[in-house]
């Protein structure tokens, strides 16, 4: 037996081997094949490289996944904006046909699910989410009045009173962050449209009962929140207000509803001079919802 030992296989020098060098880099080489490093000097090395600290590789790895957490999340966000740009403006016949569409249409749903949850991003203050919501409340109440009784299934019926609903909810859930006044004047014109509509519609008057119940009840809990933050003369000077707008909201009208309610105006400014300013101003808030109730009929 053959017991010479053979010598390690020299990885990668024949590629080496075959390579072109300068006569510099050639000199290193031959020098470097010559340097020999005792036991110590290599242990040494070794611990150098093994003690270093890795401090950066965590660094990297993270603002690599945050990186790839940013890119991916404002593509998503590009590809949002981006589809409601094209919706928004490239597809304008069809965006007025969908906002043109009643309940019972085919396009309606579209209305519902896609349009208006998307112009919906485009209002960012809590006055103008409201606003948005009150202009849907109004328009789903007008477009249930144009329908005649029957013409509705039960799920085209649900859909849009659901729709409804969800806009209400926009308008009770943004008082946390609204001035007391600003909320009782948004709930006197919603209370004042859910009326209007309570009269004009022959059907579905179950829905719109519960809605109005729900609207009443948190306007008078902040109708006698704010009356106990008020002075009295601030108090009067409010109804005074209310009284003029509620005129206003009036008109000219002379059938029994606007004399009723002018009537009413007159016995309240009468009383403001030694009535007690707490329950008049409730009772002008009534009023002055019996008054937009009345102006919104007459459309």
């Amino acid at each position: 037996m053959n017991n010479q030992i053979k010598p390690k296989p020299n990885l990668g020098s024949e590629d080496l081997d075959s390579q072109s060098f300068t006569k510099e880099e050639a000199e290193l080489r031959k020098l470097g094949q010559t340097v020999q490093l005792s036991k110590a000097e290599k242990q040494a090395i070794k611990d150098r490289v093994l003690s270093t600290p890795l401090a950066s590789a965590e660094g990297v790895k993270k603002i690599t996944w945050q990186s790839s957490f940013a890119s991916a999340f404002w593509s998503r966000k590009a590809l949002f904006m981006a589809a409601c740009v094209v919706i928004l403006l490239g597809s304008i016949p069809v965006t007025h046909a969908v906002q043109d569409s009643r309940p019972g249409d085919l396009l309606f749903n579209l209305e519902l699910h896609l349009i208006e949850p998307i112009e919906e991003v485009f209002h960012f203050s809590e006055e103008s989410k409201i606003e948005f919501a009150i202009e849907r409340v109004e328009e789903r109440l007008e477009e249930l009045q144009d329908l005649p009784d029957g013409n509705l299934t039960a799920k085209q019926s649900n859909d849009t009173w659901e729709n409804i609903d969800e806009h209400i909810d926009v308008i009770l859930e943004a008082h946390d962050n609204l001035e007391q006044e600003e909320e009782i004047d948004n709930l006197i014109v919603v209370s004042g449209l859910l009326g209007a509509y309570d009269q004009e519609l022959e059907y579905n008057t179950a829905e719109i009962d519960n809605l109005i119940i729900e609207v009443d009840t948190q306007l008078t809990e902040g109708v006698e929140d704010y009356v106990s933050g008020q002075s009295e003369a601030e108090l009067t000077g409010e109804i005074e207000e209310y009284i003029e707008e509620a005129q206003l909201l009036i008109g000219e009208q002379s059938d029994s509803n606007a004399l009723l309610i002018q009537e009413t105006l007159a016995d309240i400014e009468e009383e403001l001079e030694d009535g007690d300013v707490d329950e008049l101003f409730e009772e002008i808030v009534d009023v002055y919802i019996d008054a937009l109730t009345y102006e919104y009929s007459l459309d």
